[in-house]
């Protein structure tokens, strides 16, 4: 979601440039699917959803486990033109323990809700990633959300704030219970060294 960020940026300032860093990636297997809310439906669709692991060599962010999917709709933007709606998010090698701690906590509370019946929306976690722009201030925002007393979420916005603008988020990348577990699956896969950089190429002379 660094690009959704870098767009929000640009619109609030044609003073602000950020150079695209050379990286590598590697697509990994994965059963996680995102979903994302249908006001035609009413109720959260799971999307076709790839992962694959980011490397920057020169070392201008962490090595990140990247989850996409195609949302609905597309944007426009004076800078860009029209971008479609992508889903997803990025986990930083040096975030994986705030990631699994709001996991964890998510996990706690949809089975307390499941078993008392409950139904709400409450923010878990504030999850800060790459380098600071200026005086913006970059995070994922993890959030408990409940389609009703049975299903309950675990979304994930990409958000920027400021003292000038406030709190700008775009999108909520939404898992369900299953796929929060698959998603905790996929890390210790990366912590096992299971999930790493292969330069797959390499073998096609």
């Amino acid at each position: 979601m660094r690009f959704s960020i870098f767009v929000m940026l640009v619109t609030l300032s044609s003073c602000v440039s950020v150079k695209v860093p050379e990286f590598k990636e590697t697509r990994f297997p994965t059963k996680v699917s995102l979903s994302e809310f249908n006001n035609v439906s009413g109720q959260f669709i799971e999307k076709g959803t790839f992962g694959f692991l980011m490397t920057y060599p020169k070392g201008e962010y962490a090595e990140s486990l990247v989850y996409r999917a195609d949302g609905y709709g597309s944007n426009y933007n004076q800078h860009v033109g029209v971008t479609k709606n992508v889903l997803g998010f990025n986990i930083e090698s040096t975030k994986i323990n705030e990631f699994l701690s709001a996991t964890s906590k998510y996990l706690e509370w949809e089975s307390r809700a499941k078993t008392d019946g409950d139904a709400f929306s409450k923010d878990i976690a504030k999850i800060r990633y790459g380098t600071e722009i200026s005086d913006f201030d970059s995070y994922y925002k993890l959030s408990f959300h409940s389609g009703n007393e049975q299903s309950h979420y675990l979304l994930v916005s990409s958000c920027s704030s400021s003292a000038l603008v406030g709190e700008i988020c775009a999108g909520n990348t939404a898992l369900n219970r299953a796929n929060v577990l698959r998603l905790i699956e996929d890390i210790k896969s990366y912590q096992s060294g299971q999930i790493s950089q292969k330069d797959i190429a390499s073998k096609y002379q």
